[in-house]
């Protein structure tokens, strides 16, 4: 009877170990075809261009007409709030006029102010009071111009390069254009209102991120105050000092935060409102922040009890730190995951060969992520030598994408032939319905044996019961 219990056991096994292959070879085999290419732009997170980024599109802001989060080191968009409307630039355009003049004038190059460029402005105009025939280098200018946003330094800058504003402003475009904006027109050099000038929350970024990445730019974007020393018309020198209130230490220390690294807000009550771009360091990450078109409210005296661009600037800085963290998420030699060979020895280890770092949210583990794998030319045949590329794979949070990249052999797989050894598997015929029939009639089969096995053991334990209790009896008597 033991042999019986042990044949029936065995046959149940056996039987149940003949179905689970049919799932393991498929699932090995047939690999989700997914589309590569654009996705991480269209459907995902990364580059500037991205229009899936991690926090979402909703607004978040109170009054932010648009806003624009991005990771530099990682190319992450973070967070996104109508970030290709159309919107005033107001005085952010300074930030293409800055550049253009670093990048054609040395810092200690002198220029004389003509009355051609100064007499030019609005009466009421932000000016450094820069008079007619000073000369001054293109430093204290450039300072004049991002510190404390003087339209006087603007015209003074076109005139100097462009001969005139209105070849200064080509020049613009054309560097926009270069840079990738899409969405931008300039029409003057300073920002002052017009209807024809605009730009947007992700083209703001473009120029932010492109102007950072010139040291003199970068240092005066960054600086809290500068003095211009005396000149053939002024006996005294002028201080300036930063309109940027994130900057630290500064008149308004509500706004100031160590983290952040440079910035040039605007304000015109007519049109553009109240915005900002600037940079912020910490916990790994280099970001760029665009806020357009807040609201400004005054009390009864005149003065901000709420600027718009400031106090927004402190929400999204919160927001961002306090919710995101760099993560690797592939590096060169990662075993990533086995694909089946067809007509090969075995099957082959995709690995990237690239670093892969991302922004996630503070939670987030890779677990959370998803990957997708798509195999070349829809299967893989042998023979496959090493570094040959074999799939590529996409991997998403949620909803946005963060990575597309290419994989490639850890080893050399050959034909099966070539080894002189069969390999033999089962398959699977989806199509023929005798094939699932068997399948379901071994799962039976299997579930009939374990019953059987597990009755034989329950009739062998009552016997064995009942013979104890025989054999105390006889021993009794």
């Amino acid at each position: 009877m033991k042999k019986k219990r042990m044949f029936a056991l065995l046959l149940c096994i056996c039987l149940l170990v003949q179905v689970f292959p049919v799932y393991g070879s498929a699932e090995e085999g047939e690999q989700e075809e997914v589309t590569t290419g654009n996705v991480t732009v269209t459907n995902g997170c990364k580059t500037i261009e991205a229009m899936s980024p991690l926090g979402g599109t909703q607004r978040r802001l109170e009054t932010a007409q648009a806003a624009f989060v991005y990771e530099v080191s990682t190319d992450t968009v973070i967070y996104s709030y109508n970030p290709d409307l159309k919107l005033y630039p107001g005085s952010l355009s300074k930030m293409l006029t800055a550049l253009i003049a670093i990048e054609k004038v040395p810092l200690s190059e002198k220029i004389t102010v003509s009355t051609r460029e100064i007499s030019q402005l609005p009466v009421g105009s932000i000016t450094a009071k820069f008079k007619e025939g000073e000369v001054v280098t293109m430093e204290d200018v450039l300072h004049a111009l991002i510190l404390t946003s003087a339209n006087d330094a603007a015209l003074i800058i076109a005139g100097h390069i462009g001969g005139n504003e209105a070849t200064f402003v080509e020049m613009m475009n054309q560097r926009a254009r270069k840079i990738g904006c899409t969405n931008t027109q300039f029409t003057n050099c300073h920002g002052l209102d017009d209807i024809n000038q605009h730009t947007t929350a992700r083209d703001m970024a473009r120029i932010t991120n492109e102007a950072m990445k010139n040291e003199t730019f970068a240092k005066i974007f960054g600086t809290m105050s500068y003095e211009v020393p005396p000149t053939n018309r002024s006996e005294k020198p002028r201080q300036l000092a930063s309109g940027n209130h994130l900057m630290y230490d500064l008149v308004i220390t509500k706004y100031n935060d160590r983290r952040v690294t440079g910035g040039m807000p605007s304000y015109s009550s007519a049109m553009a409102g109240a915005s900002i771009a600037f940079t912020a360091k910490d916990k790994g990450m280099d970001l760029v922040f665009v806020i357009m078109g807040a609201n400004r409210t005054f009390n009864d005296n005149g003065n901000a009890d709420y600027y718009g661009n400031f106090d927004e600037a402190q929400e999204l800085l919160i927001y961002t730190f306090g919710g995101y963290k760099i993560n690797q998420l592939l590096y060169p030699g990662m075993s990533l995951h086995q694909f089946k060979v067809n007509d090969g020895e075995c099957s082959v280890v995709g690995t990237p060969d690239v670093s892969i770092n991302a922004v996630l949210p503070e939670d987030a583990h890779m677990k959370n992520l998803i990957m997708k794998y798509s195999v070349v030319d829809g299967g893989i045949k042998a023979p496959i030598d090493k570094g040959e590329k074999v799939a590529s794979v996409q991997l998403w949070y949620g909803a946005s994408c963060m990575a597309e990249v290419d994989l490639f052999a850890m080893s050399e797989v050959r034909d099966q032939d070539e080894t002189g050894v069969e390999i033999y598997g089962p398959t699977r015929d989806d199509s023929n319905i005798w094939g699932l029939l068997g399948i379901v009639l071994l799962i039976l089969v299997g579930v009939f044996g374990a019953y059987l096995a597990y009755n034989s053991y329950r009739r062998a334990v009552a016997r064995a019961r009942r013979r104890k209790k025989r054999a105390s009896r006889r021993r009794s008597r």
